[in-house]
Parts: structure tokens; sequence; C-alpha cells
């Protein structure tokens, strides 16, 4: 969705969002989000009903190269992917793989 800026994480942090629908996997499949970059990560996991890019939210997971969570089958979330450090942007590769599927590539 592009680089935005999210004043809810303080600093000056640039945020890329992916909506990643798995309610059409079975609950307890297990999810990894894999990110490949020059620079230090930063992954975040948010619930897409009640997380908004320009309000705020819970976080679900964070992480900084990967995250791991066994999907429930009825959520609908959001991946951020942003930099560990203030003002770090590039380019990178996210790669999303379940139990049944092959990998998504972004």
């Amino acid at each position: 969705t592009g680089d935005s800026f999210n004043p809810n994480f303080g600093g000056a942090n640039y945020i890329d969002y992916y909506r990643l629908d798995v309610t059409d996997i079975p609950a307890g499949t297990t999810i990894v989000i894999h990110l490949s970059t020059e620079y230090r990560p930063s992954l975040l996991l948010f619930d897409r009903k009640t997380y908004s890019p320009t309000e705020g939210g819970d976080i679900l997971a964070e992480g900084l190269d990967q995250l791991e969570f066994v999907a429930d089958g009825t959520t609908d979330y959001l991946i951020g992917v942003s930099s560990y450090d203030e003002n770090k942007t590039g380019p990178y590769q996210l790669t999303v793989t379940s139990g049944e599927t092959s990998p998504v590539k972004f």
C-alpha cells in the first residue's frame, strides 16, 4: 500500500501495509511471515478489524525479520513492514507461507 508515515509509532517510522486474508485457511494453521532486507527490519501484525493505519490500535505480534502465528480461521490481518531504526527505508522481499499453500511474495 506504499510508504506511509505512522505517528502512532513515535519517531520517524514509515510503514508499508499489506492485507493478509487467511479466513479461507483452516483454523490452527501456522503462518510464517519472513522479511529479507539490507537494513534492520521490523515486522508488525495487526487485526484489520481493530487497527487503522491513521488511528492506531493493538499490535498482535511483532518481530525483526520473521513472525510466526497460528491462524484462527476468522481474523483478517494487516502486515506492517518498517525499519527498526528511524528514517531507514529501502527495498525488501516479504514472503508469507502456511502449511496449506506455496509462498506468496510481495
